[in-house]
């Protein structure tokens, strides 16, 4: 390792002070690979100039060119990257260069996420004066390229921020993917992404961002068919969502937990957590809620429920929501076996 250190060193001194900075930079990255908007995001540089950097970097063999636009370090040569921020470069000049990259990556994937599903719940995201702008995307099959080019990048970002004492955005990065692990069918990624976000909540005291966290990890657990683990998500989820006021989220949480609890046959107190439900999303005028089917089943008059008529019309609603398991079931087969989604 003595040997190859030397001959990483030698090309490393012969750089320009620009070329050296973003190869160092490079090692903070939170990914092996990156694309040029994040190199340049890293070493606060725009992307033209960033990328004669790169080119000059892949001649010397300090970065491998993947494809247009996109750069890898090979392993050893991440670690030395690594080594040479943390003796040339200033702690605060590493915190800084690292939260840029995390903020852009943020905001690019919820750039991406709104394009997918427009109506999601929105997380305020903290403001980032970047020096490249974040990705911004024409259409869904665009923004779903990206998700899956980046993915590993992404999941590396939480676990980086998380490391890093950035857990105000190592919680909001699960939360604002939501929609590209459920559709690509990541689920137990997308559970493990939405721990680490719990986790970093935790760590700050931060309810929104539990109650975001704990919705998803419900949400993964039950595509993974782990029902009673969703059904503690869902139930926590709502109080914490209670409490800081995200009605989305409680809404979503209790319309969750009465599918779960009439799949265990309980269908009056399935008929009652879906009247709360509903009257949440009401209450926060949540419209987008009110339509999504299991809501509509808290209308059912009084008189029905517990009866063999109150449990067809809550089934009817309860359908929709497993419509909707068997829609992302249908699609990730899909993917998978190389068919169109449909």
């Amino acid at each position: 390792m003595s040997d190859v250190r030397a001959v990483f060193t030698a090309s490393y001194n012969e750089l320009d002070a620009e070329a050296a900075r973003l190869f160092r930079r490079l090692g903070l990255h939170p990914g092996a690979e990156a694309g040029v908007p994040a190199c340049a995001v890293l070493v606060g540089m725009t992307v033209p100039k960033t990328r004669r950097l790169l080119e000059r970097l892949a001649r010397v063999h300090l970065v491998t060119v993947v494809s247009r636009d996109r750069y890898r370090l090979h392993d050893l040569l991440r670690l030395y990257a690594a080594e040479r921020a943390e003796e040339d470069e200033t702690p605060e000049e590493r915190e800084q260069a690292l939260r840029r990259v995390l903020l852009w990556y943020l905001h690019s994937v919820d750039n991406g996420h709104h394009v997918v599903l427009p109506a999601f719940h929105r997380v305020p995201l903290p403001e980032a004066d970047l020096p490249v702008v974040p990705m911004e995307f024409e259409g869904v099959d665009q923004a779903m390229d990206w998700f899956e080019t980046e993915r590993e990048n992404l999941v590396a970002a939480v676990r980086v921020a998380g490391e890093n004492g950035a857990d105000d955005l190592a919680w909001r990065l699960p939360a604002v993917m939501y929609g590209f692990f459920e559709m690509r069918g990541y689920w137990s990624q997308w559970r493990d992404l939405n721990r680490l976000g719990v986790e970093a909540a935790e760590r700050i005291g931060d309810e929104h961002g539990l109650a975001c966290n704990r919705l998803g990890l419900g949400d993964a657990n039950w595509l993974l068919k782990r029902t009673d683990e969703a059904f503690e998500c869902y139930r926590i989820a709502a109080e914490d969502a209670s409490r800081c006021g995200d009605r989305w989220v409680e809404g979503f949480a209790l319309r969750q937990t009465a599918v779960l609890l009439h799949d265990r046959g309980r269908y009056e107190q399935a008929s009652g957590v879906a009247e709360q439900a509903l009257a949440v999303f009401e209450r926060g005028r949540e419209w987008a809620g009110r339509g999504h089917g299991p809501a509509d089943v808290g209308r059912l008059p009084a008189r029905t429920r517990g009866t063999a008529a109150g449990r067809q019309q809550l089934r009817a609603g309860i359908g929709a929501v497993r419509g909707r398991r068997r829609q992302v079931e249908s699609r990730v087969g899909a993917l998978c076996t190389g068919a169109s989604p449909g």
